[in-house]
């Protein structure tokens, strides 16, 4: 799990097509805003991949991603 802090990086990028998906040494990746929910933590970090373009959030490395609760 992506810990919610400013200094937390993506492990990988989330885009199976994607170069740096299985093999994330190299990869670049830049902070793209956040957004903020009504559960802790508020605040969510968004960010884009510089190979791909796919956008993505710290929560999307959550192991609750998939459990769809605020």
């Amino acid at each position: 799990m992506l810990p919610h802090d400013s200094t937390a990086a993506p492990p990988f990028c989330p885009n199976p097509d994607c170069d740096f998906h299985l093999d994330p040494r190299g990869w670049r990746w830049k902070r793209n805003g956040h957004f903020v929910r009504r559960a802790a933590p508020r605040r969510i970090q968004r960010y884009v991949c510089a190979r791909c373009g796919r956008h993505f959030s710290s929560q999307t490395f959550s192991t609750t991603y998939w459990l769809k609760r605020p």
